[in-house]
């Protein structure tokens, strides 16, 4: 893997190479693959020994050999496959990274044994393969000796003929034939009963929801959606064959409308290829429209193999809105042309291979001009750190534009703004350069900016205002002027942004009106004690606004502000001399409003008014606006108390989307600056995901954000990728694995408050400050507690700091030592008094809730087995000392550490200070002194209901041998077994279940979105309490694949179903196998239901169409104890 993921996109873009890869059920055969592009591409070769003989039998020598136009891999210096054909492009970018990029840097080794995953698949959950070991001998590495490489080495030729069953362009170019939809052939078909639309298909499917119609409105077509269905391929707009070539661009352009503001995607695939099954995406891009006619385009290149029958797809689910469709050219492109305005790639960059790493030279659309008396050339490097432009100049010339940098054909609109962004630096001393946008004869058709260069590299910000007319044949440039001087420039990071109509307003503090104790220091205001300032601002539209101040803050600052009679305190923190953003919300009326600051002992630099994009982000109207999904292995409950989101976890899932917080969608536009601000906090600490997605689930923005046991503001900037308006906040409170930290007690709960998204000026970075909670609709003095918090933080003894809350008490005085050993609370006593409390460790200082239930825990030894009491209660300064909360419960303490469980029911009164109380006294008459008794993880947890104690032994009507299913040989038919395709929320499946020679076979020709959307299931089966089952059947299938196994409680409402057993998976092959799972009840006895399950299974989605057999289920009692 590289050393740094970074440098091209992320995986898989970054490049992979697997020198060497086993897998357990093949023991005589290795892999070795690259993995990069994006798209997702890999490829590789494997390698078998002979004599069926496995590679754990004696040691073996696996070599790679890595030069910069090929990678070859070796077994025992047997050479099994090599390959030069790779790439490596960023979404963002018009042209592939210079080849050999990925691999043409540095990477590092991993060797690992792994087990699961997609590839291989995951074992059954009562799988044990351990110990396994892989032994290495030697790892080597080498670099040829005498080798020299040219690093410029070309990607091989690719063929870019048209094959010979490939439908032929029209005479103008265009591949989508009936583009305007104005042919009528009676010898084509079309849309049926829709004239004009010749070669088009109109596909709407029932297995995602989607329906409705097209017609032809005056040469466009018109799409009516009657059902939005659950996916954007609901409902499609179909053309194929289109032949699209292996390493040529394409630009696709279309005019379209809405009769409101909703998204499409277009998309090019291999459309299930030649078998059908074969689903490849070439290109997918998403479109925002409106109620106006206007043209769409998108340019991209073919990667994968040259296809002759690829699809073009609009795809216009999810919306009801219909959509209109005219003027569908595909034509093939040159993004070198001389006479070709440049698009705007995805992220609103006008600057193709900005950052001079892209193309055969890495200068790929740059030109290098230099007139008759000036002497430069330029160079670019290879190594990562080396690549940008940098000239070397003999003779500078008299003037600056004597040397050019230059790219010419940008698309620039009159009466504009542009922000240019650049990193630059001199070489030899300080020196001037210009920069402007001009025509094609280099006339400035913008301001022209100097910028002095230092001699260290840095970041330039250019705000470039363009003419109010422009000519009509302008093929603008932007030119960056070098030269009048013999002083290198190096130059990295272009680019040039149409800055849009921004949504906020920034007030800076040396503009504010009236200030009184305060002095204004240049570009920001010093605030004494008690300073305030006045200013006006004319608020567009009432509603919800985020406040952001840039301030810098010490010990004893303070920041109000006030909007008529109603003031806004905004909760400042130190920043120790460093600036930093604080947000708040506050609601404002239109038309001009006087505000004031106050504020004591802080720097403000500015003040920003924006609107909040998210709706009821402070709960104050419960869940309203929000959505939350739970699955995926997640369990919990999501609700709002006090004002406050609440997730309730008990079990984290397979994914950080497990448990999700979801709101959209919203209009982010590209390249603006957003704000994303919340409070929160975890009562066990963790991570959290925060994902800004699309309706695709493509990620815009990504971060882990770590959460503490105390309430804290979280704030953070991040630039918008692309214009949307299909946006969504998502929040995963999953699992966190791999990369980030999961909470140490599984069952916790996460607050969350004050959620905000804002267009802000300026990316700032990342923040977080401590913040007092705000409680609403409730009792504020009320302590809040929720199920899963834990009210002992420091009883687990990791520390010397542990001991400082817990103390212990004896009438001697002097006969008790507490000492932290190994992890543990180590209380040695000397000598008893005559009460079981004399003497007893103790911690005060416990909050306990009126109506809440409550589990002590705790591992306990001794050096001698006794007896303790576990009290909890009241303490009192006078007679009788204690109140007791619960009776106390008397525990055996043996000399093995064992964990202990006591539960009560807080009957009283809220208490915020009651006491935990371990008495090691004569407890039953024990006696014997000295010794020593050990603790560890102490806790209280709040919990649900308190477990309810047998009062009588467990009797069993089911015995150890009994079969439960009695119809799993398919003998006679399906017996009582059902199958369910699933609805418009998992996704339809299309499947039938038939007997055919004494098995099930289930034929699949696709399944939903999620695992449960195809099923069959064996009902009414009874599970009994203490009772170990083993679940048995024999599978096989058409193709390999994977299902998995439930086994519960059907419901009729939300959580739908209470498992008895774990979620177990199976690897599926073409032999008929038999599979077995092993589980015991400890649920309450109940009916239950077998269920087994075919559709898409952790990113693995079944090779449909499918037949899978099933026979001989049998599910027996194994063991009563």
């Amino acid at each position: 893997m590289p050393e740094d993921l970074s440098i091209y996109g992320g995986w898989p873009a970054c490049g992979e190479i697997d020198i060497m890869e086993l897998l357990g059920q093949e023991p005589n055969k290795v892999y070795g693959t690259i993995h990069y592009g994006n798209p997702h591409t890999y490829h590789g070769g494997s390698y078998t020994l002979p004599d069926g003989k496995k590679f754990s039998d004696d040691f073996h020598v696996f070599a790679l050999e890595w030069e910069p136009g090929e990678i070859r891999w070796y077994v025992d210096s047997v050479l099994y496959y090599k390959t030069n054909d790779w790439f490596s492009r960023s979404s963002n970018e018009a042209f592939d990274y210079t080849y050999p990029a990925p691999f043409d840097r540095e990477f590092y080794l991993i060797l690992n044994v792994a087990i699961g995953g997609n590839w291989p698949g995951y074992p059954p959950e009562e799988a044990n393969y351990f110990p396994q070991r892989m032994e290495v001998d030697y790892v080597k590495v080498y670099k040829r000796v005498g080798a020299t490489y040219n690093e410029k080495v070309s990607k091989p030729a690719v063929d870019t003929s048209y094959p010979a069953d490939a439908r032929p362009p029209l005479s103008d170019g265009n591949l989508i034939y009936n583009g305007s939809f104005d042919v009528d052939d009676p010898n084509v078909e079309g849309i049926e009963g829709v004239p004009y639309t010749d070669y088009w298909q109109f596909l709407h499917l029932p297995d995602f929801g989607g329906d409705g119609t097209v017609e032809n409105i005056n040469n466009s077509i018109k799409i009516n959606i009657t059902k939005a269905g659950s996916q954007t391929y609901s409902v499609q707009l179909v053309q194929r064959p289109i032949c699209l070539i292996k390493g040529k661009t394409y630009k696709l352009s279309f005019r379209a409308k809405s009769d409101g503001q909703r998204t499409i995607e277009v998309k090019f695939s291999s459309g299930g290829g030649d078998n059908g099954t074969t689903w490849i995406d070439y290109a997918v891009k998403t479109f925002n429209l409106d109620t106006e006619w206007k043209e769409y385009s998108y340019i991209f290149t073919m990667q994968s193999d040259t296809y002759s029958k690829a699809r073009l797809e609009f795809n216009v689910g999810l919306s009801t809105l219909p959509v209109y469709l005219d003027d569908v050219m595909l034509v093939e492109y040159n993004l070198q042309d001389p006479n070709s305005i440049k698009e705007p790639l995805p992220n609103g960059n006008l600057i193709y291979n900005g950052t001079f790493d892209q193309g055969n030279d890495r200068f790929v659309a740059w030109e290098f001009v230099k007139s008759a008396v000036a002497d430069a050339t330029y160079q670019i490097g290879t190594k990562p750190e080396d690549r940008y432009f940098k000239t070397v100049i003999t003779n500078g010339g008299s003037n600056l534009s004597d040397i050019r940098l230059v790219q010419s054909n940008i698309k620039i609109e009159a009466n504009s703004n542009y922000l240019l962004v650049f990193r630059a630096k001199a070489f030899e001393s300080s020196r001037l350069i210009k920069v402007y946008i001009s025509d094609q004869n280099y006339t400035p058709i913008s301001e022209v900016k100097a910028v002095t260069l230092g001699t260290d590299w840095a970041d330039y910000r250019l705000n470039i205002k363009v003419n109010e007319t422009l000519p009509t044949d302008l093929r603008a440039k932007l030119v960056f002027e070098l030269g009048g001087t013999n002083v290198n420039v190096g130059i990295d990071n272009v680019s040039l942004k149409q800055v849009l109509p921004s949504s906020f307003i920034s007030i800076q503090a040396e503009d504010f009106g009236t200030i009184n104790n305060a002095q204004k220091q240049g570009e920001y205001v010093t605030f004494g004690q008690g300073g305030s300032a006045m200013f006006n601002v004319n608020i567009p539209r009432s509603g919800e606004y985020v406040v952001s101040y840039k301030v810098r803050t010490q010990q004893n600052s303070i920041l109000k502000f006030s909007v008529g009679a109603v003031v806004y305190d905004a909760q400042v923190t130190p920043t120790n001399g460093q600036w930093s953003i604080v947000t708040d919300s506050v609601y404002l009326e239109a038309g001009n409003q006087q505000m004031q600051i106050m504020a004591d002992n802080l720097d403000l630099d500015y003040i920003e008014i924006s609107p909040n994009l998210i709706e009821n982000g402070d709960f104050s109207n419960g869940l309203n606006k929000w959505d939350n999904w739970i699955g995926n292995g997640g369990s919990g409950s999501v609700t709002v108390a006090n004002g406050q989101l609440k997730a309730s976890i008990t079990n984290l899932g397979l994914a950080f989307w497990s448990i999700q917080i979801i709101q959209g969608p919203m209009a982010l536009e590209s390249g603006k600056v957003y704000r994303v601000s919340f409070d929160a906090k975890s009562n066990s600490p963790r991570d959290i995901f925060i994902k800004i997605d699309d309706s695709t689930y493509y990620g815009h923005h990504e971060r882990y954000v770590p959460l503490t046991t105390e309430m804290k503001n979280y704030t953070f900037d991040f630039v918008m990728d692309a214009t949307r308006s299909d946006i969504r906040l998502v929040l995963g409170l999953g699992t966190m694995s791999p990369n980030g930290k999961n909470p140490l007690e599984t069952a916790h709960t996460v607050t969350i408050d004050n959620i905000r998204i804002a267009e802000v000026s300026e990316n700032c970075g990342y923040f977080e400050r401590n913040v007092t909670e705000e409680l609403t609709g409730g009792t504020t003095s009320e302590p809040q507690q929720f199920i899963g918090d834990k009210l002992l933080p420091e009883g687990s003894f990791d520390s010397p700091d542990s001991l400082s809350n817990w103390k212990w008490w004896s009438s001697a005085g002097n006969n008790v030592i507490t000492s932290i050993e190994n992890g543990e609370l180590k209380v040695s006593v000397r000598s008893l008094g005559n009460d079981p409390w004399d003497p007893q460790i103790y911690r005060e200082g416990i909050t306990l809730v009126n109506g809440k239930n409550y589990k002590i825990s705790f591992k306990a030894r001794a050096s001698v087995a006794r007896k303790i009491n576990i009290a909890i209660g009241k303490p009192l300064t006078s007679d009788p000392w204690f109140i007791e909360y619960m009776p106390k419960k008397t525990i055996d303490i043996t000399t093995d550490m064992v964990e202990y469980a006591v539960y009560f029911a807080m009957n009283n009164e809220t208490d915020t200070n009651a006491k935990l109380a371990i008495e090691i006294g004569k407890v039953d008459g024990f006696s014997t002194v000295p010794f020593d008794v050990y603790f560890d993880d102490i806790q209280i947890e709040v919990i649900d209901s308190i477990p309810q104690e047998p009062t009588q032994p467990v009797t069993h009507t089911q015995k150890v041998g009994d079969e439960i299913i009695l119809d799993g040989t398919f003998d006679t038919g399906v017996g009582e077994w059902v199958y369910w395709s699933g609805d418009q929320w998992s996704g339809v499946s299309d499947m039938r279940v038939t007997v055919e020679n004494g098995k099930m076979k289930i034929h699949l020709n696709s399944v939903g979105q999620q695992p449960y959307s195809a099923q069959v299931a064996r009902k009414n089966l009874t599970l009994e309490q203490g009772l170990t089952y083993e679940l048995k059947f024999k599978m096989y299938a058409t193709k390999n694949t994977k299902i998995q196994v439930n086994i519960g409680k059907e419901l009729t409402s939300d959580p739908w179903f209470i498992p008895y057993a774990p979620t177990t998976q199976f690897d599926i092959t073409t032999q008929e196998i038999e599979y077995r799972m092993t589980f015991k009840v400890t649920n309450n006895t109940d009916i239950v239901k077998v269920v087994f399950e075919f559709g898409p299974i952790g990113g693995f989605f079944p090779p449909c169409p499918l037949d899978i057999y099933l026979d001989d289920v049998s599910l027996k009692v194994i063991s009563d104890q």
